[in-house]
């Protein structure tokens, strides 16, 4: 792999900086060395590496030493931008979660992006958000709604959940959701 990424080689430096991650090259992970390697493969175009380096800041890999939201939103933001769908999930959420980067209407647009892609459970995020978090039910129903006509079983049985004033619709969406 060292001779690959001296030769240039951006998936060569993924794959050892996921290796550095686990600790494999030297018995013990070293995240600060996986994300230089990914650096370089981000820098030379490989969206992989890019997500790799945003889910890193983010905290998803247990390294809380090198948790920094805004780089993570930065890199997350760079990949989904260049529509690699593995950004879009984690960039909704972090959008959404980390309180000094909320921003609704971004986490909107990655949302339908998401869906366009073939994903579905960002209706599911952001509904989770506008019902837990801003307690904006009926825009969560909406957002429910959408994941559950897509066929997200998670996302019907929180539209089931909240449709009290129809028990038709209710049991409906639940029996599709126990199909699904």
């Amino acid at each position: 792999l060292e001779d690959l990424i001296k030769g240039g080689d951006a998936p060569a430096s993924r794959i050892l900086g996921e290796a550095w991650l686990r600790g494999l090259p030297a018995g013990k992970p070293d995240p600060a060395k996986a994300a230089e390697l990914w650096e370089a493969a981000a820098k030379a175009g490989d969206t992989g590496s890019i997500v790799l380096l945003g889910q890193l800041y983010r905290g998803a890999f247990g390294h809380p030493e090198m948790k920094d939201p805004k780089a993570a939103a930065s890199h997350l933001r760079k990949a989904a931008e260049l529509d690699d769908k593995e950004a879009f999930l984690p960039l909704i959420s972090l959008l959404l979660e980390e309180e000094s980067l909320r921003d609704e209407q971004e986490a909107e647009h990655w949302a339908g992006k998401a869906e366009k892609a073939g994903d579905r459970s960002a209706w599911l995020i952001v509904g989770n958000y506008l019902a837990m978090v801003k307690k904006d039910h009926p825009a969560a129903i909406e957002h429910f709604r959408k994941g559950a006509e897509a066929g997200h079983p998670a996302c019907m049985l929180r539209l089931a959940n909240f449709s009290i004033t129809e028990s038709k619709e209710e049991a409906e969406w639940l029996q599709k959701a126990a199909d699904a």
